[in-house]
C-alpha cells in the first residue's frame, strides 16, 4: 500500500485533511528497519505482509523485555509483551486449547 500512488490519491481525496493525523514518526521506520515489523500494520502473523523476519523477531524470547498479564478468563489469557526495541509491543493470546482445562483455570486464577 505504501508504493501505490492511486491509493494515496484516493485517501487524499476521500479523507478530510484534519483526520489524517500527524506524520509517520521516525521511530516507526526505525523499528521497521531493525526488526522487519511495521508498527502501523496489525497483521504481524501474516508472512505475506510482514515477512518471516518480523515473525521471527516477535517469537524470539531473547527480544522480550517484559511480559504482563492483561486479561484472563476461561477462554484465553492475554499478555502484553514489550520488546527490547523501544516502541514495540504486542498482545500475546494463549487459547485454552493450548493447555488442559484445569491448568488453564489455575493459570487464570494465579494471574
Amino acid at each position: 500500500w505504501r508504493n501505490d500512488p492511486t491509493l494515496w490519491e484516493r485517501i487524499r481525496q476521500e479523507v478530510p485533511r484534519e483526520a489524517w493525523g500527524g506524520p509517520r514518526p521516525a521511530l516507526a521506520d526505525e523499528i521497521l528497519a531493525l526488526t522487519g515489523c511495521d508498527p502501523y500494520s496489525t497483521k504481524f502473523s501474516d508472512p505475506q505482509v510482514n515477512g518471516e523476519r518480523c515473525i521471527s523477531y516477535l517469537a524470539n524470547k531473547a527480544h522480550w523485555k517484559s511480559v504482563e498479564p492483561l486479561e484472563r478468563d476461561r477462554q484465553k489469557i492475554v499478555f502484553r509483551v514489550t520488546y527490547d526495541q523501544p516502541g514495540l509491543s504486542a498482545a500475546l493470546k494463549l487459547c485454552h486449547f493450548a493447555y488442559s482445562e484445569p491448568y488453564g483455570e489455575l493459570m487464570a486464577y494465579l494471574l
